[in-house]
């Protein structure tokens, strides 16, 4: 049962450091228990009770951790939550039975009505627990395949397949009222002549997560190849757009990254279009960026340029 919470923290990403000991108190406690009415005063029944209420404090604190989990809509944590209430009806109901009945409970040669719908139940849980690990193993695997597909491995940013299909949604949306920004690293080359290409891929790092920081979550930035970036800023005005971009400027030109006894320090240059809701096609949008960017490389770059 320590394994299966361990599992359970892993997928649902959360850990509680303080449950740790506690489950552990808890399998010691059992453990003296189960000991104490098998040898030192013999009862099947209290062993059986003993077992069936540590079992119910575990399911609370399964089902604790699901609907402490970001994902509870998910069908497998759905599952395995309903799968641990059944788990604690059920051995309630034992424990309560054994109470009354002693031994014959956990006795299969002796199956009475209540005693075989238990064993029935509790099969149950065991095999809807089982299913519910399963998929939601499955279910993580898809997802990380997933966001592997549309993020780029270095930096985290999406990358140029999710540009596409970010497109193509926008497209399909008829959205407008957005700007779009073709970010491009000044000298790029020369970081990586200069101080090798493990310290280009640490500058792409800390300028996407620059990006992140100065955009704001309701962006969308995606690496679109090499030092060059696009970013997608939703229901902003020409001057919003410009005052965002002019502080990810600044704040880049003071980006220093210290690396072996020296730093490394580049700028941007930012080429901008500007969407209205019955305005050009994205197409038009991103030639349009994409022709304000070539203007400011034109001009030297640590500029932003709108057309």
């Amino acid at each position: 049962m320590v394994a299966e919470q361990e599992g359970l923290f892993r997928y649902t990403k959360k850990r509680r450091g303080y449950l740790r000991p506690v489950l552990f108190l808890l399998v010691i406690a059992s453990g003296a228990g189960m000991w104490f009415f098998n040898y030192i005063y013999p009862s099947l029944a209290c062993r059986i009770i003993v077992f069936s209420l540590v079992s119910m404090i575990f399911s609370v604190i399964f089902i604790n951790t699901l609907f402490k989990s970001d994902e509870i809509s998910e069908a497998p944590i759905k599952l395995l939550a309903t799968a641990h209430t059944l788990q604690f009806g059920v051995m309630g109901a034992r424990a309560a039975l054994a109470y009354w009945q002693g031994g014959y409970v956990n006795s299969y040669l002796h199956l009475g009505g209540m005693q075989a719908v238990l064993v029935l139940a509790l099969s149950a849980c065991h095999i809807s627990r089982a299913v519910g690990y399963f998929w939601l193993i499955v279910h993580r695997l898809g997802l990380e395949i997933q966001k592997q597909a549309v993020t780029d491995e270095l930096t985290g940013l999406y990358n140029r397949r999710a540009f596409g299909e970010y497109l193509e949604q926008l497209t399909a949306e008829g959205t407008g009222g957005f700007g779009i920004a073709m970010i491009d690293v000044d000298k790029f080359k020369s970081i990586n002549d200069q101080h090798g290409h493990l310290a280009g891929d640490r500058y792409l790092i800390q300028i996407s997560n620059l990006f992140r920081t100065q955009l704001g979550v309701h962006s969308r930035i995606f690496r679109y190849g090499g030092d060059e970036f696009i970013a997608i800023i939703p229901n902003v005005t020409k001057a919003e757009l410009l005052q965002m971009l002019e502080r990810v400027r600044c704040a880049a030109a003071d980006l220093k990254i210290p690396w072996e006894e020296k730093t490394v320090q580049s700028t941007l240059s930012i080429g901008i279009s500007l969407a209205a809701a019955d305005g050009n096609s994205l197409d038009q949008l991103l030639a349009a960026a994409d022709k304000a960017l070539y203007v400011v490389k034109e001009q030297g770059g640590n500029q932003i340029a709108i057309l």
